[in-house]
């Protein structure tokens, strides 16, 4: 129908027509808020709100996501009254959401019993299953709450006691002592098999109810005489959990329906349990019902050999030994008892096994070592004494040909060795490879031992089989207070070995290269001139080692102090780069491995993902070069694409000059291996130190290697085009013999741009030196920035204060997801004030708070 402008009545139906569109769509638009407002009021526990909203029009039953219904959510809450509210305005009790869950299932799975008692007594159904198959019965008790499913069975049965739940809640049960639900299970199945039933690993309620020391569980289980020789997976029996944790009166029943002598899959018995424990009340119960003590585990030891080994008090020892049969015992590795409590250094256990008859002078089956031999090497000197006085014999070679005074003198027991010559025992017997007692002082560089010995009437003069003397061994230590005791007693210092190698050239070669040594050799008429069975000099040998002051000594026949003349130039020593105006020629073209002793080239190092071996190059110069080999699943194409992004970091790098950063050269890739050259370093990582020293870095240490590793972070992060380490730790950090601290194996180096940071789909480094940024799982790519070196700077202070990282106790597994939470990182033990702020300020959570390497070389810990 149409109208002309002057048409009144047509404006004013128009009018109308409008007006209630605008009302409709409004009364849509309430209703679609009325549903909100009644899903908040039911989260909100707001019952008279909820009943308003349904006196509106509201459908009580109106459906949220997830198939949610205002009832669902009021009894995920525990709002009691809210729920009657709703019920009461009509709402239906037995609705479900998609995953098939009623009110009632919701409210017991949240653990909100009053509600999901109201619900029962709103007659909610209770044989409805979810999606998965369960009843709201089975669901309480899975929830460990018997009233609750006693209340619901009274008014309808609809427990599943065959259920996938019930095996579950039946494990948990018995392992919280819930002797209620055990209980109830068994009157519900009055069948002896229920309570034989085997749960997770094959393991029975008497099983767990033993390991955890539930007794009443063990008292009702023996009422019904459940079976306690059922096995689990691994072939243990309840026995075993009640003599492995001391549960005496649960051992008291079990053991006497158990079968104490059965073995597990590692042979081992209930009577092991006790003793790896150190339960002694088990141990006797065990040994009165007639536990074998000569039974051996698949590791040959009995409970006995157990014992000692594992440090058992002295008492349970002597038990032990009081009731074992058979004290002739062989392991294995054919060691009697006697070897074992002189390996695990106990003495008063020794005693008692004498006291008992063991004979303590009984070779090993297999390589003729007594406990005497073992003694010289682990001590103390009070067991050699012992074993000495118990008539021992002194001068006992195994099949290697040592002896105890071989023994003593290559462990460097010095005491030992002395004690050994006051008893007179023979001190130049020779091994197999005819080293004496004497030779093995020498080599172990002990002056004190060699005279002790010589004083005594070893020979000074003897060689091995390979031609090495006492003189060899003094040379190559630098030892001139050996050699001058040599020389003053009349020793030949220039006997050459099997190889030709005589004692001034061991000293030409050593790695400590000793001009007082070379001095005092050809002083003592070594000859210079000699040459070893390769053709070369001692000259020759000091100036493959880059010694030019020592090849002039050498030449100049090693007389004067100070030489005339200005020593000739040689190649700079190949082994010591220390400083950037050292010239490395990277231009070379060909190289090769070079060749060590053995006709093998040999590593000097490893890194990530390859080995570090020494390269000669056609510049005549040696340089480093780190072997990588690609994952074998990689084809071609992928080797190429990562070799360029390695050669691509590498031109960066190569470009770096920088005291405190290793120099890298060039990258090649051949035969599918991709080789990284730098320049060659001689020195020990810091991690190297701490473990040689067998101690941390002191705080002095700390310090000065802090400030040098900061130098070089700070020129890598502000250089045009800035370069992060990315495994900053104590192992990637040299020392070089100079005392300069250089940064190497940049193998995970990456440009980060100055418009956007590089993100990589995997992880690199050490995930106890990463940050928590990059271990955060949501990350789908990781980012590496200037503040992750930082972090990683803060735990390598961490490790080299303590000699471990932070975290460190924690399995490495689980590691990432530790350190992403909340967590606060653990403070360094004993630490000074300044160190620890230094320390806590690289690694602060939160990468905006960490400062940039630059500024904390202004940190008054640093100054």
């Amino acid at each position: 129908m149409f109208f002309d402008d002057e048409s009144s009545s047509g404006a004013s139906l128009f009018a109308q027509l409008l007006a209630g569109m605008m009302q409709q769509q409004q009364r849509q638009e309430q209703g679609r808020n009325n549903k909100m407002l009644l899903f908040k009021a039911a989260i909100e526990g707001n019952g008279s709100m909820c009943q308003r909203l349904v006196a509106s029009g509201v459908d009580p039953d109106v459906q949220h996501e997830k198939g949610l219904r205002p009832l669902h959510l009021a009894a995920h809450q525990g709002h009691e009254k809210t729920v009657a509210a709703l019920l009461d305005a009509g709402a239906n009790a037995d609705v479900t959401d998609e995953d098939g869950d009623t009110p009632l299932m919701v409210a017991i799975m949240q653990k909100e019993w009053q509600t999901a008692r109201l619900l029962i007594e709103r007659n909610a159904e209770l044989r409805l299953k979810n999606n998965n198959g369960y009843t709201a019965a089975d669901l309480a008790l899975a929830k460990g709450n018997l009233g609750l499913v006693k209340m619901m069975e009274r008014k309808r049965p609809a427990l599943q006691l065959n259920g996938r739940m019930n095996g579950s809640q039946l494990l948990q049960a018995a392992q919280d002592g819930n002797d209620d639900l055990i209980g109830f299970w068994l009157d519900q199945n009055p069948d002896r098999s229920a309570c034989n039933v085997q749960l997770k690993d094959g393991r029975t309620l008497a099983f767990v109810a033993a390991l955890n020391g539930h007794l009443d569980i063990i008292e009702r289980l023996e009422r019904c005489r459940a079976d306690y020789n059922i096995a689990d997976s691994e072939g243990n029996i309840p026995l075993f959990c009640a003599a492995q944790n001391g549960h005496d009166k649960i051992l008291k029943i079990l053991i006497k329906r158990s079968r104490v002598n059965h073995r597990n899959e590692n042979k081992r018995t209930a009577l092991f349990s006790a003793v790896l424990n150190g339960r002694e009340t088990a141990m006797k119960m065990l040994l009165d019902a007639g536990a074998d003590t000569d039974a051996a585990d698949c590791q040959g030891l009995t409970p006995l050999a157990c014992s000692i080994v594992s440090n058992n008090p002295d008492r349970i020892v002597r038990l032990l030994a009081s009731r074992t049969k058979d004290l002739s015992f062989v392991d294995k590795n054919g060691y009697g008892y006697a070897h074992l409590a002189v390996i695990s250094q106990r003495l008063p256990v020794l005693k008692t096994l004498r006291s008992h008859g063991i004979i303590l002078d009984t070779p090993n089956t297999g390589d003729g070592e007594t406990p005497l031999l073992a003694a010289c090497q682990v001590g103390p000197l009070e067991t050699v004494e012992y074993l000495l006085k118990e008539g021992c014999n002194s001068g006992h070679q195994n099949n290697h040909g040592v002896s105890p005074a071989l023994r003593a003198a290559y462990c460097n027991q010095e005491d030992i060795l002395r004690h050994l010559v006051n008893h007179g025992a023979p001190l130049d017997l020779k091994n197999r490879k005819g080293e004496t007692a004497i030779l093995c002082a020498a080599e172990k560089n002990s002056f004190s031992m060699v005279q002790l010995l010589h004083r005594r009437g070893c020979n000074l003069r003897v060689a091995d089989r390979s031609g090495m003397t006492v003189a060899h061994y003094a040379a190559k230590h630098a030892n001139h207070e050996l050699l001058g005791y040599l020389d003053q007693n009349g020793v030949a210092l220039d006997k050459p070995d099997s190889d030709g190698q005589t004692p001034l050239m061991m000293a030409a070669g050593a790695d400590d290269m000793n001009c007082t040594v070379v001095r005092l050799l050809v002083r003592a008429g070594a000859n210079v001139d000699a040459r070893n069975n390769k053709g070369k000099n001692a000259a020759q040998i000091a100036n493959g080692q880059g010694n030019r002051h020592l090849v002039h000594l050498l030449q100049s026949g090693g007389i004067s102090d100070q030489p005339k003349n200005p020593p000739p130039s040689y190649p700079k020593p190949p082994r010591e780069s220390s400083t950037p105006r050292a010239e490395i020629d990277e231009n070379f073209d060909t190289w090769d491995f070079f060749i060590e002793e053995g006709d093998k080239k040999k590593p000097i190092g490893s890194g990530g993902f390859g080995k570090v071996y020494k390269a000669f190059t056609d510049r005549h110069q040696f340089v480093a070069v780190k072997v990588i080999k690609p994952m074998g699943n990689m084809d071609s194409a992928q080797r190429r694409q990562i070799f360029l992004q390695e050669k691509q970091a590498m031109d960066l790098l190569r470009h770096v000059r920088h005291e405190n950063i290793v120099r890298f050269l060039k990258a090649e890739e051949k035969d599918g291996k991709f080789y990284i050259f730098s320049e060659l370093l001689s020195g020990y990582t810091i991690q190297e130190i701490m473990f040689k020293q067998k101690k941390p870095i002191d705080e002095g240490g700390i310090k000065r290697f802090t400030i040098q590793v900061c130098q070089a972070l700070s020129h890598l992060h502000s250089l045009p085009k800035p370069i992060i380490h990315r495994d900053i730790k104590s192992s990637n950090i040299m020392l070089t013999n100079p005392g300069i601290v250089k940064l190497i194996d940049f193998g995970f180096a990456r440009e980060i741009s100055n418009s956007q940071m590089m993100m990589t789909r995997t992880q690199c480094g050490t995930p106890f030196f990463m940050a928590p940024e990059i271990l955060a799982p949501m990350n789908e790519g990781v980012a590496y920035t200037s503040k992750t070196d930082v972090w990683a700077l803060g735990c390598t202070v961490f490790e080299m204060a303590t000699m471990e990282p932070p975290n460190s106790e924690i399995q490495a597994l689980f590691f990432l997801g530790i350190v992403v939470s909340s967590k606060p990182m653990p403070k360094i033990p004993g630490a000074s004030a300044e160190l620890q702020d230094f320390y806590q300020l690289c690694v602060e959570r939160e990468p905006s708070n960490r400062p940039e390497a630059s500024r904390l070389l202004q940190h008054k810990f640093l100054k």
